[in-house]
């Protein structure tokens, strides 16, 4: 009868512990994991979305090209050209009076112009080159003479000493031709002839004329540089386009605003 009562208690208190796990749901519910249970877990179901991974890296990439064309848009562009002041009338001391007024307005461009720099360039004009033959200079007028004996002794009588003042002075002149075949035929005449030390040298021969080549915005090119000329005096100067304008009428783009000086 002890054994009888004694199972009861154990079997009442085991179910006391059943239920309690139940209640607890440590056993789980029974509406777990049914559609109609698991749908009303979700937070706004009917506004969830999947996106593809496509959409993604699209909008990842047009960002970065997006951002750039509003960078191109808003970088102001500044028109580049070159102008060539002087045909063949333009002496070299005009065209040095136009060169340092332009290097002296330079600063104040910049300035004016969002940092567009203005520059000039003096080209010489000068004729076709010629070649001459001749004994380098000589140490003293006592050599010069001495060579010039031994030269007559050869049956060379029209060489010319070079006294004047100068790189030049003390040298012994042969002859000045117009091509370098024609320089060699002579030099190789007076080596037949018994000269040893006589060489060819070409002597680029100056007009005293000039070239300003000025490099700047359009706006400086058309509207300030004609007035600089007639500052000058130098109004009815040929100016014409660069020959290489192709390659330098092309847009600049202006630094931005806080590189500006």
């Amino acid at each position: 009868m002890t054994l009888f009562w004694r199972m009861a208690f154990l079997l009442v208190v085991f179910g006391n512990l059943l239920f309690y796990a139940w209640s607890q749901g440590y056993l789980g519910r029974l509406e777990d994991g049914r559609e109609p249970q698991r749908t009303g877990h979700q937070l706004a179901a009917e506004k969830l979305r999947i996106l593809a991974a496509t959409d993604a890296s699209a909008d990842t990439s047009a960002a970065p090209a997006a951002a750039s064309a509003a960078s191109a848009l808003a970088t102001p562009v500044i028109e580049m050209a070159c102008r060539l002041v002087g045909g063949n009338e333009l002496s070299a001391a005009d065209a040095q009076r136009l060169f340092d007024r332009v290097q002296s307005e330079a600063e104040n461009v910049a300035d004016a112009e969002d940092g567009a720099e203005v520059e000039a360039n003096i080209k010489l004009l000068e004729l076709a080159p010629r070649y001459w033959v001749h004994f380098r200079p000589l140490p003293s007028r006592a050599h010069v003479d001495r060579k010039l004996q031994e030269l007559k002794r050869l049956g060379i009588t029209d060489a010319m000493p070079m006294l004047a003042e100068g790189e030049d002075r003390f040298a012994i002149s042969l002859g000045m031709f117009s091509t370098p075949e024609a320089a060699a035929n002579h030099l190789a005449a007076m080596q037949q002839r018994g000269v040893r030390t006589a060489v060819i040298e070409p002597r680029s021969r100056a007009t005293g004329k000039a070239q300003v080549e000025i490099h700047g915005t359009q706006t400086y090119l058309q509207q300030r540089l004609p007035k600089l000329l007639n500052e000058l005096g130098l109004g009815r100067i040929q100016m014409a386009n660069c020959p290489n304008a192709a390659d330098t009428d092309t847009p600049a783009a202006a630094p931005p605003p806080s590189a500006a000086p």
